[in-house]
């Protein structure tokens, strides 16, 4: 059902006559004055997805491992955007950490690492090799946010895709819950 407006102050009495939305329904104008309620139909593209962090995570091997809850599953042949934001502490300012992405075999990659404290940003490199370690010095105890960024072209074999992370000595280092991953499948 939907309702034809002349006159703009008729839209309360146009929206009262309307039937109540099913979940999720948006309100359109889809001819001049005619406004209806319509099940979203998006923007067209690829969805955005969100993948959060349960708890916190610390470190104190000098090996990478993946950074539990920030992983996907990746299709063979594909190409996605990964965007992975941590927050992380450590206890020492002697203290390091690496940080990388890692894909099944035959990914390749285009990313980098930006840092943020609140007194200084530092961009590495772009890494171009599945599991390349970007590493970023000590210096500071303070909770840095690292943000990671790319693009992923996933080859033959589909597989897990995962945020990964390493402490440049034994000493501690923590990824915390407010940690996040987005990823959207390109083309």
């Amino acid at each position: 059902m939907s309702g034809h407006i002349t006159d703009p102050n008729d839209l309360v009495t146009v929206l009262g006559r309307l039937p109540s939305p099913t979940n999720a329904d948006v309100l359109t104008f889809n001819s001049p004055g005619n406004i209806s309620w319509v099940a979203p139909g998006g923007g067209g593209g690829n969805a955005l997805n969100l993948v959060t962090k349960s708890g916190d995570q610390t470190f104190t091997s000098t090996s990478l491992a993946d950074i539990t809850d920030l992983t996907f599953s990746a299709s063979a042949n594909t190409d996605y955007y990964v965007k992975g934001i941590l927050v992380t502490s450590q206890l020492d300012t002697a203290q390091g950490y690496g940080v990388a992405i890692n894909g099944p075999a035959g990914t390749y990659l285009y990313w980098a690492l930006q840092t943020r404290t609140d007194i200084s940003i530092n961009i590495d490199p772009i890494a171009t090799a599945a599991d390349t370690d970007l590493f970023h010095g000590s210096g500071s105890t303070a909770e840095r946010i690292l943000m990671i960024e790319g693009v992923v072209q996933v080859g033959g074999s589909g597989g897990t895709i995962a945020l990964r992370h390493r402490s440049e000595n034994t000493n501690v280092v923590t990824v915390h819950q407010e940690s996040v991953m987005l990823h959207i499948q390109l083309g």
